[in-house]
């Protein structure tokens, strides 16, 4: 039995630790139009690549919400990545043509959002697929805030 349990164990830690790191940078997660009322608004949000090149990211949409004019994604110059976006209502799939290498940070904007009309703070669940790894990792969330005036 101890035998199993430190085997457990070991594997377990051996896992963390090549599991690479993506972290969400919530301080720029935002609404451009943040009144529940505004029909069509801005969510973006913001995700520094830490250690290995991210090639895929998954962005699950909150019940109610509705992404009606695509989703664009940017570095941190400003430059346009190319990547394949599916949207199919309950997710969205991003596919890089490139995987963004380590130490880049994404600006990832969903535009024409549509919502119930009330204020409320929207939680986006985000798992990436990384350069080498075939699994989906759980990213986190990007809260957006949207407010009733």
């Amino acid at each position: 039995m101890k035998k199993l349990l430190l085997t457990s164990f070991a594997m377990t830690i051996a896992l963390a630790s090549y599991a690479p790191l993506v972290q969400a940078s919530d301080p720029h997660s935002h609404a451009h139009q943040p009144s529940a009322r505004v029909q069509g608004a801005t969510h973006h949000f913001e995700y520094l690549v830490q250690k290995n090149a991210l090639s895929e990211l998954v962005i699950q949409i909150p019940e109610q919400l509705k992404i009606s004019r695509g989703i664009e994604i940017q570095d941190q110059t400003g430059k346009m990545l190319d990547a394949k976006v599916s949207i199919d209502g309950k997710q969205a799939l991003i596919t890089f043509d490139q995987p963004v290498p380590a130490n880049t940070t994404i600006s990832v904007k969903m535009k024409g959002i549509l919502t119930p009309g009330y204020p409320r703070t929207w939680q986006y669940k985000l798992y990436g697929k990384f350069a080498g790894i075939n699994q989906e990792i759980p990213l986190g969330l990007a809260r957006i805030q949207t407010y009733g005036n």
